[in-house]
């Protein structure tokens, strides 16, 4: 269960690193070749991911960009790769949460699982971001399977997503003009060999971005109000 915990953790860690693109206005993203090297620390294990622009374009009369998310363990050692591809139509930002949990899938598949995916809704950001605005929120629903039997379903849900205020802010790659966005995060989760009792994780998140890079810093948060996962730029090149 920590284990799932943790990767639902990473899930929105990567997905906040992704959800910053000049289609909408923040112009490293828009750069082929550019790259953004972030720290991830989580319940006392540290990893870095490294996220580069491959290319964008125009599609369907939206923006986009696609981008590939390298993984590495605390030694430097890769683990893993993700791509993604991220759109923006209208000054709206929409990242696909699916998208991100494709490495997750492929481990359930390796014991022999399979995933369905019940119901999601994109990830949103405004390209005009005010202090008091509300963005919407998002939601993805799953079950797992094992020889057609049903072993757990989950739900992700991302709420009460408000800016909250302008500041300036260090991390290891400098320091930046930031707006601060606040959320909730609820993972509810059941397990058929538990009898399908719903067991619920409730958690915030603080997120601080950058008009120009995105993601800067995100810090998320238990019940308690205690840190579970830090997330910083700690470096970029273009």
């Amino acid at each position: 269960m920590k284990k799932f915990i943790l990767s639902i953790l990473g899930l929105i860690a990567c997905a906040i690193c992704f959800s910053w693109v000049n289609l909408c206005g923040f112009s490293i993203y828009n750069t082929k070749g550019a790259k953004l090297n972030y720290e991830i620390e989580s319940m006392g294990s540290t990893s870095t991911v490294m996220i580069e622009i491959l290319n964008a374009g125009v599609e369907n009369g939206s923006d986009f960009s696609n981008l590939q998310m390298t993984n590495f363990d605390k030694k430097g050692k890769e683990i893993g790769k993700t791509l993604s591809k991220v759109t923006c139509k209208n000054g709206l930002m929409q990242f696909n949460m699916e998208t991100m949990m494709q490495d997750m899938f492929a481990t359930l598949k390796a014991q022999n699982m399979e995933v369905k995916i019940i119901s999601s809704s994109p990830l949103e950001y405004s390209s005009n971001m005010a202090i008091g605005q509300t963005l919407k929120d998002s939601e993805i629903i799953l079950e797992t399977y094992m020889q057609g039997q049903s072993m757990m379903k989950v739900k992700n849900q991302i709420t009460n997503r408000k800016v909250v205020g302008k500041e300036k802010i260090t991390v290891k790659a400098g320091t930046f003009d930031v707006f601060k966005i606040t959320e909730d995060v609820n993972v509810n989760m059941s397990m058929a060999m538990m009898g399908n009792k719903e067991n619920v994780t409730k958690m915030s998140q603080i997120t601080y971005v950058n008009s120009e890079l995105g993601n800067i810093k995100l810090q998320i948060f238990d019940a308690k109000g205690k840190v579970m996962t830090s997330q910083e730029l700690l470096s970029y090149s273009k």
